[in-house]
């Protein structure tokens, strides 16, 4: 067997909390799915470290994996990454901040907070704290994390002003009843418009954490099933 493209997957937890193993069942699963490899990563969380700690981390483990990942029977010109929540943003944050490169070919957004507009549609329907994460939680998540205002304008933080033509190939799944909703909707109408979506999914029924639960419910073990079907379209020889 050859070397094997590499996945690296970053946890959600609203910048705060989780680590490598907050999905270790789904990440065995897509591993199994796919045939390639999967990194699950932890990355330095807020307040102690605040932006831009978390996302130049990971652009660094990103180098690196692209620099010495061949010991690791790594195929380094065939790199994706991604996340769920938090982790999503964390991982297309790392992906702005190091711009276009050649071995970074794919990148998978799950229930993503790419923007912190709690005006929104999904916000005002979903936010009212019988699901979670409530709205009145958005703006302290995102102050905590980027405490300096100015930062918050970032294209690493708000992805919604990043070029998307400078990111890779995405897929995008998104919860029906997620306050996040619309902000996939609308990274997904910007990745179309650069020619860098693959798909975007809604998950119907699905709430904020449903990725977590793959063992109970068939919408995410379908979630996992469609990012290792991506992932091989992506890297077509594993």
């Amino acid at each position: 067997m050859g070397p094997l493209p590499v996945f690296v997957f970053l946890h959600g937890g609203g910048f705060k909390l989780g680590n490598e193993w907050s999905n270790d069942r789904q990440m065995r699963e897509l591993a199994d799915h796919w045939g390639g490899a999967v990194l699950s990563a932890d990355y330095l969380h807020a307040p102690e470290h605040a932006f831009p700690a978390a996302v130049d981390e990971v652009a660094a483990v990103l180098r690196w994996l692209h620099d010495e990942g061949h010991a690791w029977a790594l195929d380094t010109t065939q790199i994706a990454v991604g996340g769920v929540s938090a982790g999503a943003s964390v991982g297309f944050g790392a992906a702005v901040r190091l711009g276009p490169q050649a071995w970074l070919k794919a990148a998978v957004g799950i229930v993503g907070a790419f923007n912190f507009d709690t005006t929104c549609k999904s916000m005002r329907l979903y936010g009212n704290g019988e699901l979670y994460p409530p709205s009145s939680q958005i703006q302290s998540m995102l102050e905590d994390y980027a405490p300096n205002p100015r930062d918050r304008d970032d294209p690493s933080v708000d992805l919604l002003r990043a070029n998307a033509a400078d990111l890779p190939v995405t897929f995008l799944a998104a919860a029906e009843y997620d306050v996040f909703r619309d902000a996939s909707a609308a990274m997904a109408a910007r990745l179309a418009e650069a020619g860098r979506l693959h798909a975007f999914k809604i998950y119907p029924g699905m709430a904020h954490l449903f990725f977590g639960f793959s063992r109970e419910v068939d919408r995410a073990a379908k979630c996992v099933a469609d990012i290792a079907e991506f992932l091989r379209e992506a890297f077509p020889n594993p």
